[in-house]
């Protein structure tokens, strides 16, 4: 009998002698790969939401992400602002990045209060004001032919430029021959950050 002949008659018999209990496979005692684990609330945020809102959350080109500025945001609807994003504004949607659990922990990372809330006081506003003409020195009437009572700021994303818009016509007003805008830097004397909507 060939060695074949032989493999098949013992494959019959063991087939014969009755069903066979499989054992349970081996447990592995490693932790599952870091890249198979869910991604945290924290690195989410670092990784979708850090470069607009700030990695502290207080603020960059986007809102400030703190309990203090949702007064009139539900949990729910920030969910549905993560996910679709919001119309007339540069909020993206993230639904094809997100799944509803993940936009979820994001909700309750945004809504959990900061283990500590700059303050922005008066004295800390007057201290980061720059005077650059004093009032002694300032022309008796304005130097452009635009309604005072109808001028607009205009803060530039990115380069945080502030253009004066005449209301009536939406033009730059021009002083002197230049665009009526400079370049606006926040400062804290304290050296502390400030949320961007203060």
């Amino acid at each position: 009998m060939g060695p074949l002949r032989l493999l098949s008659v013992a494959t019959l018999a063991a087939a014969i002698s009755g069903p066979s209990i499989a054992a349970d496979p081996p447990q592995s005692s490693h932790p599952a790969p870091v890249w198979m684990l869910p991604e945290s609330a924290a690195a989410l945020y670092q990784r979708l939401c850090a470069q607009c809102h700030g990695s502290d959350r207080l603020g960059l080109t986007g809102p400030a992400l703190i309990p203090e500025n949702f007064a009139r945001l539900k949990p729910a609807e920030a969910r549905g602002v993560i996910l679709n994003g919001r119309p007339a504004s540069q909020m993206a949607a993230f639904a094809d990045r997100l799944t509803e659990a993940e936009a979820q922990s994001l909700v309750d990372l945004v809504f959990a209060p900061l283990p500590e809330t700059p303050t922005w006081g008066l004295d800390r506003i007057e201290g980061s004001r720059q005077v650059l003409v004093q009032e002694k020195d300032l022309p008796e009437k304005p130097l452009h032919g635009s309604d005072p009572l109808n001028l607009f700021v205009v803060v530039e994303t990115g380069d945080h430029h502030a253009t004066i818009l005449d209301g009536d016509r939406l033009e730059p007003i021009h002083l002197g021959g230049r665009r009526g805008h400079r370049r606006l830097r926040r400062q804290d004397p304290q050296g502390g950050q400030t949320p961007a909507d203060a």
